[in-house]
């Protein structure tokens, strides 16, 4: 059994800032994002960051990130709110605000001017040749404005875009960090897969529908033996990471509260093979976590491309192998419904379909219950979930089987509402 790995906390609270370049005309020229944004304090176990690694890190946590600029006294109050909140009386955290450029010139982001700042630490501003970047000190809850030097490692507080973030949109590639023959996946580039570990190993694939709602195969949380809904006491969601081995400061891990059963879902069949599961608490959405679309009933099936993915067995052999630690990932071709029955006899019902590669990608062991997404229109939606297999992969001659989600979708919306 694979031990846990530790789990990266980043502390992530949000308070909606208003229309922020809006308090003046002459703001807007410098910010062009008018828009509401949102402050978060980012604090965790990976270490404290230098102000262009902390202004890096923003932009690769949420749309549009970047280190916080405070604005006006409405900015810095939601801020002190945002600390209070953390119940930090005490510490350091950069902010946008620095004369790199040219010193004594100190401007935010797209060399906008300073026109409001605080209460300076000592009453003055320390700035010096190797002083260029500026900090919120906090001292007995007292914010105080105060230069330091950039390479010093201090915690940090971001802003970023708080407007609603699309479905089935892939990190971009600057920021991204089991198929059999498949490509290895970076961070990011399918953020709405997620791994279901049960009892601490990863068991099968899912797939985020919304902030707290993922999508599965049935066969992979239900007991066919019992015939009851195996224990989720014992199930654990991981996402916001493409491998499973090393632990990744964008990941998340959840608990799960609710499972359900497709109603139409039969033990020994291979007919509505769905199951929805719920977690406790809404994710926030990032750019490495993200749920997939849902197609709507007026949608047709053209697509641009479609892909599979998942971190099932990496060989043909059988279900002893080892799962693969990396996130793999594949383009595949969906099969027309004849051909695949005729490859599947007896076994494919309206409710299947199936894909091929010409490459011999195919699903395999560990793989059941992730996502075959198709790219329409620059997103990607969700139209199958992988059938679990028992054992090896599937084969060029033999196409991957999955389960169609538009047949799940009058259960399931039900039970959500998709993004």
């Amino acid at each position: 059994m694979m031990a846990p790995p530790h789990f990266i906390e980043i502390t992530v609270v949000t308070f909606i800032a208003g229309i922020l370049s809006a308090a003046s005309t002459e703001a807007a020229a410098w910010d062009t994002e008018v828009i509401p944004r949102s402050y978060y304090i980012v604090s965790d176990k990976l270490g404290k960051l230098g102000w262009t690694r902390a202004n890096e890190r923003c932009a690769s946590l949420f749309p549009g990130g970047r280190l916080a600029q405070v604005l006006n006294e409405n900015s810095e109050d939601l801020i002190s709110q945002l600390l209070t909140s953390q119940r930090t009386d005490s510490g350091m955290f950069w902010i946008a605000m620095n004369d790199r450029s040219t010193e004594g010139e100190f401007t935010w982001h797209g060399g906008r001017p300073v026109d409001y700042v605080g209460e300076w630490m000592k009453g003055e501003m320390n700035n010096d040749r190797k002083r260029n970047c500026v900090m919120l000190r906090v001292k007995k809850h007292i914010i105080y404005w105060m230069f330091d030097r950039c390479g010093y490692r201090r915690n940090y507080i971001c802003e970023y875009f708080s407007g609603p973030l699309e479905c089935g949109k892939q990190a971009p590639p600057q920021l991204q960090s089991r198929i059999y023959e498949g490509n290895t996946a970076q961070v990011g580039m399918w953020p709405w897969q997620a791994s279901l570990n049960v009892s601490g190993e990863h068991t099968c694939g899912a797939v985020l529908l919304d902030s707290q709602w993922l999508i599965t195969a049935a066969q992979c949380v239900y007991d066919d033996e019992k015939k009851v809904v195996k224990d989720f006491g014992t199930m654990q969601i991981r996402m916001g990471n493409a491998n499973l081995d090393e632990s990744a400061w964008s990941e998340l891990y959840s608990k799960v509260d609710i499972v359900e059963i497709h109603p139409k879902y039969e033990s020994g069949y291979r007919q509505w093979d769905f199951a929805l599961l719920h977690m406790p608490s809404p994710v926030h959405y990032t750019y490495y976590i993200r749920p997939a679309c849902i197609l709507g009933p007026e949608d047709t099936g053209k697509f641009d491309r479609c892909a599979i993915s998942g971190w099932g067995v990496t060989k043909k052999s059988g279900a002893s192998d080892r799962y693969s630690e990396k996130l793999k990932y594949a383009y595949v071709d969906i099969v027309d419904q004849e051909e695949c029955d005729k490859a599947h006899p007896n076994e494919i019902y309206s409710d299947h379909m199936c894909t091929t590669n010409d490459g011999g990608a195919s699903i395999c062991s560990g793989d059941g219950g992730g996502p075959l997404v198709c790219k329409k229109n620059k997103k990607w939606f969700v139209v199958g979930v992988a059938m679990p297999l028992s054992g090896g992969c599937a084969s060029k001659d033999q196409p991957s089987v999955f389960s169609r989600v538009s047949f799940a979708m009058p259960w399931a919306s039900k039970k959500f509402k998709p993004e």
